[in-house]
């Protein structure tokens, strides 16, 4: 727990933010000051804080968002840290062969993963969806590039379940549409697994495809004599 003092009351916080959100770099805030949104006596309140990342190469402002409950038991409001904003969303890195094979993949996962980082979850999870339809659209027409105009057509499911020869690729692939699927319909299936086991998917579909697409380059430029 930590105490913010302002607007005349001291205001007990579960923890500071403990990370930067412009240059995502682990730090203790300088506290600035704070304002109140809401207050009542013995219900709601809701505070932002104003903090200062201290690292002399960053030095920006940002904000961190509290709410919370009036506690009988101990007579105050606690407050728990909801988001700091604003958000320098830093794009997830993909292996150079997979952004070859896939800019379009590339631009929609990075687009997601934007709207995750400002706290879009609902959205971010339709974009992973649609970028991983790419992604092995993409890589289905670059090894049946005869076959692309049916491939472009067809549904992901019937695309990976006919298209996908390599095992472990067809099987990441699978249960990432099956987790996509789940955040683009009304009712879930896959209760115990979110938009963390969807990324996580999506990932290793990624390292299956790269491995494949690295092997290929290496056998077709290093033939046995």
């Amino acid at each position: 727990m930590v105490t913010y003092t302002f607007a005349g009351l001291a205001w007990v916080c579960n923890k500071a933010p403990n990370e930067c959100p412009l240059c995502h770099h682990a730090i203790d805030p300088r506290f600035v000051g704070g304002v109140i949104r809401e207050n009542q006596p013995m219900g709601r309140a809701v505070v932002e804080i104003a903090f200062q990342c201290p690292r002399d190469a960053c030095l920006h402002i940002f904000i961190g968002r509290y709410d919370g409950y009036y506690d009988r038991n101990v007579v105050r409001h606690t407050l728990i840290l909801r988001a700091t904003t604003p958000v320098n969303t830093v794009l997830p890195e993909q292996p150079e062969d997979v952004a070859a094979l896939s800019p379009s993949f590339v631009s929609i996962y990075g687009e997601a993963s934007a709207a995750e980082a400002r706290g879009l979850k609902q959205v971010a999870g339709c974009g992973y969806r649609k970028a991983l339809e790419f992604l092995i659209k993409d890589f289905c027409v670059g090894e049946q590039p005869t076959d692309a105009e049916a491939i472009k057509s067809e549904r992901l499911g019937t695309v990976i379940e006919k298209r996908i020869d390599h095992p472990k690729i067809q099987a990441m692939a699978k249960r990432a549409t099956w987790l996509g699927n789940d955040e683009t319909h009304y009712v879930r299936i896959w209760q115990e697994q979110d938009i963390t086991d969807l990324k996580a998917l999506i990932t290793l579909t990624v390292s299956w495809i790269n491995t494949n697409l690295l092997t290929k380059k290496y056998v077709t430029d290093m033939p046995e004599a």
